[in-house]
């Protein structure tokens, strides 16, 4: 056994296992650099933001025994940023940077909605938006097309390198015997020492198994190439006197499997692409790069550290002061209740010994709750009066909660105050617009999260997850899935001749090919397609997923935005197209938009076909040279502005 154990020992993956060690020796604490003499911890601060969320103490006892109680300010004020920050998944709008993507969007913005509605996603969105605001950073995880939030306890990275996929990451999982034995088949070379490790931890009645997934630069195997992989330990650093006769044969962790990361994204810079294939993280004839599944940010951005600042950081200071004022408070108002007695001792006379006896503790608690006992003649029991620091305790308390509102920039109204009756309205408005400013900040940062979120992991897997019949649901309207088949036409035809031209396929004297010969092409392309019929759709689903490039910008806004004006600007669009009629827009598409601004369902009120060809008769016996000197009646189109613009003129106040 030991033979065996010094040639396991011997293997080529030592070099990482050491690593590891050294890894998480280092980083488990998350000590960074301050200034040349003073240090921080970030697990220190992680620690503290949790036990002020859980209204909890390190140290929950006074000295004397009291216990103290948890007034937690900054709770106050990030459930106050939170309540009014709140992003909804109707809120979430996709917007295209890339021209030639644009009519792709429909089919994008369905799957979105889809995707958001089928996974109640907005439930995801309130954990993430709720670890951002409270911690200061929020870390989320993708596995098989799933969005974890990760508990920032059960990280190790290097406290000094910002960026995750530069520096990596040991992730920490908290197993039971049953998730262990789910992966026998994929740990099958390691189970032999797993079955060692579960022994132990029966005789010492454990029951948890810590695995670590470390995510870092390496090799899958001895003479491959090093690139983005997975190495996952088991953690057995904890009983080393157990788990071997001697030390040198002891495994503080035991490597599971590896493999490479599921993860990629297209590199944009050519000059860093020839670097990453140079170094063989990227393959010859690939603009992809690995990245480790993991997406974050930051409320704060703290230089010389990867975990931003949240609300309880913020304003520990004014945490820690404004309870210890309350706590005060409430001690103080207990000696009032129960008063300090002042017991003046009977004269000395010539036949007493000593000066007198004094009250005993237990007398004087059966005092306080109401009892009789008896004293000799000239002694007293009188109460001292230490007055009242009533007041004091509270403008102390008030100002500490007053210096928290400015340091995170919210109004007493956003905490739920009421505003002074002597507060010029002015005044008012300027505090509202004030937390106003400090929520759009925190909306910006979710913005930009869920866009990197959805831009790097999601958009492709939701595309590939989609079925034929979601996606022909998605796309109902045949102008949208004319317009995506046209432009997937002129994407693949653009393809092909590149590539025909890159292999010399195709000789062609300019940079283009000539118009007619183009079409030609392009009308030979149309012609195949249309033999596929109804599974055109699911080709374009497949296609956009593999070749075409394209990527998303997320608007997101709160539930406050401002419908009214989003209604005038709607408005003033249907006013534009009714004096040109012209203009390549749809009428019908605009007051629908309205319709749905207003909350009111434009489904109910559509024309059944019997209408619409009603209408149709009408608008032609309309135009007929009945009467020339008499205008024609408005129709199509025109009749439609005129019905809306009449409909958004009465209706410009309803919200």
């Amino acid at each position: 056994m030991k033979n065996e154990i010094k040639e396991v020992r011997k293997d080529w993956r030592d070099e990482d296992a050491t690593r590891f060690r050294n890894f998480i020796s280092n980083y488990a604490r998350g000590n960074y650099r301050l200034t040349s003499g003073v240090t921080n911890s970030l697990r220190d601060i992680i620690e503290e933001n949790i036990l002020d969320k859980n209204f909890k103490f390190a140290f929950p006892y006074f000295s004397d025994g009291d216990e103290k109680i948890a007034f937690s300010l900054p709770f106050i004020i990030a459930d106050a940023v939170y309540r009014n920050t709140n992003v909804d998944t109707k809120d979430i709008q996709i917007r295209c940077d890339n021209y030639e993507s644009i009519d792709w969007i429909p089919l994008i913005r369905g799957a979105v909605e889809n995707y958001l509605k089928t996974s109640f996603y907005g439930g995801k969105i309130n954990e993430f938006r709720r670890e951002l605001i409270d911690m200061g950073h929020v870390i989320v995880k993708e596995v098989e097309n799933e969005t974890h939030i990760v508990n920032l306890l059960n990280i190790v990275r290097p406290p000094h390198i910002v960026d995750l996929q530069k520096s990596g990451l040991a992730e920490r999982n908290l197993m039971t015997w049953e998730e262990i034995l789910a992966n026998k088949e994929e740990w099958k070379e390691a189970w032999p020492k797993v079955l060692q490790h579960k022994e132990i931890l029966d005789s010492l009645e454990k029951n948890t198994y810590i695995v670590y997934e470390w995510w870092t630069r390496g090799k899958l195997d001895k003479d491959g190439k090093e690139t983005k992989i997975c190495i996952k330990y088991l953690d057995c650093s904890y009983y080393d006197e157990l788990v071997a006769d001697i030390p040198e044969d002891w495994e503080p962790y035991i490597e599971l499997e590896r493999f490479k990361t599921p993860c990629e994204e297209k590199v944009r810079s050519k000059v860093r692409l020839k670097k990453l294939i140079r170094e063989g993280y990227v393959p010859k004839g690939s603009d992809k790069e690995p990245i480790y599944p993991y997406e974050e940010e930051r409320l704060i951005p703290i230089y010389g550290r990867w975990m931003g600042m949240g609300f309880y950081e913020l304003l520990r200071p004014e945490g820690k002061a404004f309870c210890k004022t309350n706590n005060e408070k409430l001690r103080y108002d207990e000696m009032l209740h129960k008063g300090v007695l002042v017991h003046t001792k009977a004269p000395f006379s010539m036949n007493q010994k000593g000066t007198g006896r004094s009250i005993e503790s237990e007398i004087v608690s059966r005092i306080q709750t109401g009892t009789m006992i008896s004293i000799k003649a000239g002694e007293k029991i009188d109460r001292l009066n230490v007055g009242s620091l009533t007041a004091d305790f509270i403008a102390s308390s008030d100002q500490w909660m007053k210096l928290a509102r400015q340091k995170a920039g919210v109004s007493e109204t956003a905490i739920g105050e009421r505003t002074p009756s002597s507060t010029p309205a002015t005044i008012g408005l300027l505090n509202s617009k004030q937390g106003k400013t400090t929520f759009d900040i925190v909306v910006e940062q979710q913005g930009l999260f869920l866009e990197r979120l959805f831009t790097r992991f999601k958009l492709a897997s939701i595309l590939d997850e989609i079925t034929q019949e979601e996606w022909t649901k998605i796309v109902g309207n045949p102008d949208d899935l004319q317009k995506m088949e046209e432009a997937f036409v002129e994407n693949l035809v653009n393809n092909k001749i590149t590539e025909a031209v890159q292999t010399g396929k195709l000789m062609t004297d300019t940079s283009q090919l000539p118009p007619e010969q183009y079409d030609q092409i392009k009308g030979a392309v149309q012609t195949l397609r249309a033999r596929h019929g109804g599974e055109r759709p699911i080709q374009i689903q497949k296609e956009m997923i593999e070749d075409f490039d394209f990527y998303a910008r997320f608007a997101v806004s709160t539930d406050a935005f401002d419908k009214q004006e989003i209604l005038q600007s709607v408005q003033a669009a249907i006013d534009t197209l009714a004096a040109n009629p012209m203009l390549n827009l749809d009428a019908t598409k605009l007051v629908e938009k309205k319709l749905e601004l207003m909350n009111i369902p434009a489904m109910g009120l559509r024309k059944t076909p019997e209408q619409i060809q009603q209408d149709q008769m009408m608008a032609m016996a309309a135009v007929a040279p009945v009467n020339s000197a008499r205008p024609a009646k408005p129709s199509g189109n025109m009749g439609v502005l005129r019905q809306a613009k009449n409909f958004g003129e009465a209706n410009q106040q309803t919200l």
